[in-house]
């Protein structure tokens, strides 16, 4: 009975080496991944506050026409 629980052991603590060898590689894409989906967002959000800058001041330029007509 011992020697089948350690043959267990000894088959459980290779396959967990295995593994660890297998999947080395596997934090790099994903980090790789988090870093893309991150920089896509990034550039999203960016575009869309140079937008919001663009439209803030030509509302600007408009509103200050209009008062220009109004008091002439």
């Amino acid at each position: 009975m011992s020697a089948t629980l350690a043959t267990l052991v000894d088959r459980a603590r290779r396959q967990l080496r295995r593994r660890g060898r297998d999947e080395g590689g596997f934090i790099l894409v994903l980090v790789l991944g988090i870093i893309a989906l991150t920089s896509i967002v990034i550039v999203a959000l960016l575009g869309l506050a140079l937008t919001s800058l663009k439209i803030a001041e030509t509302q600007r330029e408009i509103a200050r026409r209009q008062r220009a007509a109004d008091s002439a």
